[in-house]
């Protein structure tokens, strides 16, 4: 009996035991889109389509996209957190309290 495990939306690993190597059976991810964009994504879905039962060259591509759809995420809070800085610093300037004049 195969168990199937689903690593991240559209992506799922199937393997019949726990010793044998998994498989991807779906490259659907939006992670490879977001991370790589979409040329490349549908490059490396054509070739998961071509090329089943290969799941270590694809690992590594989908921890790739993870790490910069991750850093893109930090620095879009990070700038966010900065704007959220000044626009206290200014508030207090204006003689408004931050927490309590803030519209909402």
């Amino acid at each position: 009996m195969t168990d199937c495990v689903a690593f991240k939306p559209g992506c799922t690993g199937c393997g019949p035991e726990l010793h044998e190597p998994w498989r991807v059976e779906a490259v659907d991810d939006d992670l490879l889109e977001t991370g790589f964009g979409p040329k490349r994504a549908r490059r490396w879905k054509t070739r998961g389509e071509n090329n089943p039962g290969q799941v270590g060259g694809f690992a590594s591509y989908f921890r790739k996209a993870q790490k910069k759809v991750e850093r893109k995420h930090f620095r879009d809070r990070k700038v966010l957190m900065y704007y959220e800085k000044e626009r206290k610093k200014l508030q207090r300037q204006m003689g408004q309290d931050p927490y309590l004049d803030t519209p909402g």
